[in-house]
């Protein structure tokens, strides 16, 4: 019988929990207890008498006991927060990151209980961490009011952009137009409040939903049917009224990026998910285990199967850790030459070999958790695979909402597909193979050797020719207007990069029968780059003006990067018309 999804989401997200910090003004410190204990006298002991919890101590007993079970122990903390003033800014729960699964109490101000801010900048800083947070909001109040207060004040306050102007200008036209009734703006405030904004933010089509008044979009159709407005300003008044509201909860919303990604609210289960976290809410009230609470959250989810690969790789390095640090550091000679190489290195040679120590590190750490979650695919593959071609896209269309079926989305997912596997994030800290630079108006990729672009190893020879310019050879790139898949993409001409605007893509050629444009450059100080890969480089070029040929300096910006084996393989090929660099692409 193959394996439920739920079995994974368990393994990938609930398995790997190891510590838990509990924060809650209502719950007893380990500080309090033993001051308690021994009669503390200190001024900054926090009374149990103060805490709900030493009349009626059973919640909290449930709580604890549900995370110190005879199945898992986890390691367990409880912070109470009467240190976290507003003055402070939260700046004690720096530490709270560190955590697996924080549960978090929605109100945190013993002196005024209707106030859920400290925890609200709580969860913006995890938001803003660079560790991945599973919260639970644990809370006596009314979940429906905690979910709204809490996405509020994680969404950034520009996160809808204003109308414009044309949009403006038919809005105006609509209210000359309309005959509207006295209170027309606080019935247009009373249909579209917070659920109407929360859709609109979701996804921004679903403002179309008013003209069938489907769902929460309900009250505004009726609203612009019993008013008689023209159909065609029912979407701009609607929207106007979703920026209304934005506008009225702005002292709310979050001044910084919380990253917030998507959200949901189905009855009971609520949660809100961003790059950096994953909140849900439970009601104290209600007696659930938190972790059930966790559980029916992730399965509303619905989590990707890319994500739970990649989650499972991300615990089973955590966990197996100080094992691949061990095995790496076995063999001290090698460690010992190394280390002797940076200390007799200078600073640029040193940055040299540290990045290739730890891009080997990284490969040696992928290949240690390569068989657990290679298990965990196929087991993974395996329950969701079906015996027929339709069946197995209807499942694929399940997980990820794209029909493979469609023609269009099927070369749209390759056309991704390819720059994915093309290309990879800009780095680096010089000029180096695999570089795509805009220079004189065009763009342009580094094809030198890599060995040959390292700033501390030019030769002295090309050091009395050219001082400190690094001399590299570029290859020209030709972008295509349209960044649609095109039909030859087997043609061993293309490079594909995901950019703002999607996919950008380039030919290494301006025609099927055209010979590859390389040129030298010269880069000042040695190749490296200055803040924002940016770096001036020269090359040879006719002064028509002056009748004279010379030096043309460029500024220059990296905008791409192909991955290394791409741009090795690129390099190797060049003498040729026709370049095999499409190793993976999808497609033809």
């Amino acid at each position: 019988m193959a394996e439920d999804f739920q079995s994974f989401i368990e393994e990938a997200f609930i398995d790997p929990i190891r510590s838990v910090v509990i924060v809650d003004d209502d719950y007893p410190t380990i500080e309090e207890v033993l001051g308690a204990n021994a009669k503390s006298e200190s001024a900054d002991a926090v009374e149990p008498k103060q805490k709900e919890w030493v009349r009626d101590p059973q919640q909290v007993i449930d709580v604890v006991s549900e995370f110190r079970s005879k199945e898992k122990k986890y390691i367990l903390d409880i912070h109470d927060a009467q240190n976290l003033t507003d003055d402070e800014e939260v700046d004690g729960a720096a530490h709270l990151h560190q955590t697996d699964l924080l549960v978090l109490d929605y109100q945190l101000d013993p002196d005024n209980a209707e106030d859920h801010t400290r925890s609200l900048r709580i969860a913006r800083k995890l938001f803003a961490s660079d560790h991945f947070n599973l919260i639970i909001v644990n809370t006596n109040k009314n979940l429906d009011e905690v979910f709204e207060s809490f996405l509020i004040g994680l969404l950034e306050s520009d996160r809808l952009p204003a109308l414009s102007e044309e949009a403006e200008a038919k809005l105006e036209e609509a209210y000359e137009e309309t005959k509207l009734p006295y209170n027309f703006s606080d019935q247009l405030s009373a249909a579209a409040g917070f659920r109407q904004y929360a859709s609109v933010v979701a996804d921004c089509k679903n403002i179309r939903k008013v003209m069938s008044g489907q769902a929460e979009f309900a009250s505004l159709n009726k609203l612009f049917a019993d008013i008689d407005l023209h159909k065609k300003y029912w979407l701009v008044m609607a929207m106007s009224a979703v920026l209304s509201y934005q506008d009225s909860v702005a002292d709310q919303l979050s001044q910084e990026n919380c990253r917030v990604s998507s959200f949901r609210d189905s009855g009971n289960v609520k949660w809100i998910r961003s790059d950096r976290g994953f909140i849900t809410f439970s009601s104290k009230q209600s007696k659930e285990p938190l972790l059930d609470a966790l559980r029916a959250a992730l399965a509303d989810w619905k989590p990707r199967p890319s994500r739970l690969l990649l989650a499972k790789m991300s615990a089973d390095i955590e966990n197996q850790g100080v094992e691949m640090q061990d095995r790496a550091l076995a063999d001290n000679h090698s460690s010992a030459l190394w280390f002797k190489e940076l200390l007799l290195s200078s600073q640029e040679n040193r940055k040299t070999t540290i990045d290739r120590t730890v891009r080997r590190h990284i490969e040696s750490m992928i290949s240690e958790v390569l068989p657990g979650v290679r298990l965990f695919a196929e087991r993974l593959v395996e329950s969701q695979r079906q015996e027929n071609e339709a069946d197995n896209i209807a499942v694929v269309r399940n997980h990820y909402q794209v029909d493979l079926s469609k023609a269009e989305q099927l070369k749209r997912a390759q056309l991704f597909h390819n720059a994915l596997v093309c290309s990879d994030d800009v780095g680096g800290w010089h000029i180096q193979t695999g570089h795509i630079f805009d220079a004189a108006g065009d763009t342009w990729i580094c094809v030198s050797p890599l060995c040959d672009t390292v700033p501390a190893q030019i030769s002295q020879k090309n050091i009395s020719l050219h001082g400190s310019r690094l001399r590299f050879t570029a290859l020209k790139l030709h972008e295509r207007k349209s960044n649609k898949l095109p039909d030859n993409v087997q043609s061993n001409r293309y490079l594909f990069f995901n950019s703002e605007d999607g996919v950008s893509v380039f030919e290494i050629v301006s025609s099927p029968d055209a010979m590859p444009e390389t040129e030298v450059f010269y880069a000042d100080n040695r190749g490296v780059f200055d803040e924002g890969y940016k770096f001036n480089a020269s090359r040879s070029e006719m002064n028509h003006d002056a009748d004279a040929f010379g030096m043309t300096n460029h500024q220059c910006e990296v905008r791409y990067q192909l991955r290394y084996e791409y741009a090795q393989n690129l390099v190797q090929r060049l003498g040729g018309a026709v370049t095999r660099i499409g190793l993976d692409f999808a497609g033809g």
